[in-house]
């Protein structure tokens, strides 16, 4: 191979790797743009419903109790049961045939 071809070659595989780099930096400038667009929507959503939870606990519309703290939570707590050591939601007293 001559000096010639041997720059060639160069210059084609120089030219193929720039472009695989520009491919990938795209893809994850695409990547970022999405990432900082799903933060700032997440981000208007809790303040949405922090500011609906302020509201609704300052109408007068739940008895005292009730706008300082939820008597029930919406999923269960687990623990141990105490006399047979399997997983079981908190506060549900155990059953005798083993449920």
């Amino acid at each position: 191979m001559s000096a010639a071809e041997i720059v060639l070659v160069a210059l084609a595989v120089a030219a193929l790797l720039a472009l695989l780099l520009w491919s990938v930096a795209q893809r994850l400038d695409r990547l970022h743009r999405r990432e900082f667009q799903t933060r700032a929507t997440l981000e208007a959503q809790l303040v949405h419903r922090a500011d609906t939870a302020a509201e609704l606990a300052s109408s007068g519309l739940l008895d005292p109790a009730s706008s300082v703290w939820w008597p029930t939570p919406r999923w269960p707590r687990w623990g141990r049961c105490a006399w047979s050591g399997r997983r079981r939601p908190v506060g549900r007293s155990p059953q005798p045939n083993g449920g």
